[in-house]
């Protein structure tokens, strides 16, 4: 029922290595992994329907950060959500996102 969960909490409380969680939790229909959480595949899409519109990489993360969101996963979570970034050197603030055809 929680929205997002750290797999360190899962491999704890069943006394697993996470990684051993992690290949158990692949094929969970309920969560998507993003890095070392689980997000649930609704809350997922609810983000999606958010970040249209959305072009600049700063603000799509800011968008993720208000959703709670852990900062590790932003741009994973915005690539599995069917986004590219791309980026104009290092600095993320003048880093897109560009919507995959």
């Amino acid at each position: 029922t929680k929205e997002i969960i750290p797999i360190e909490q899962i491999a704890q409380e069943y006394s697993i290595p996470e990684e051993s969680a992690m290949k158990i939790l692949a094929n969970n229909d309920q969560y998507v992994i993003v890095g070392k959480f689980l997000v649930s595949k609704i809350k997922a899409h609810n983000l999606e329907g958010l970040l249209e519109g959305i072009t600049k990489f700063i603000e799509a993360c800011s968008l993720l950060a208000q959703n709670n969101i852990p900062e590790s996963c932003h741009a994973e979570l915005i690539s599995i959500l069917g986004y590219d970034v791309v980026w104009e050197g290092l600095d993320a603030r003048k880093a897109t996102i560009v919507k995959h055809k």
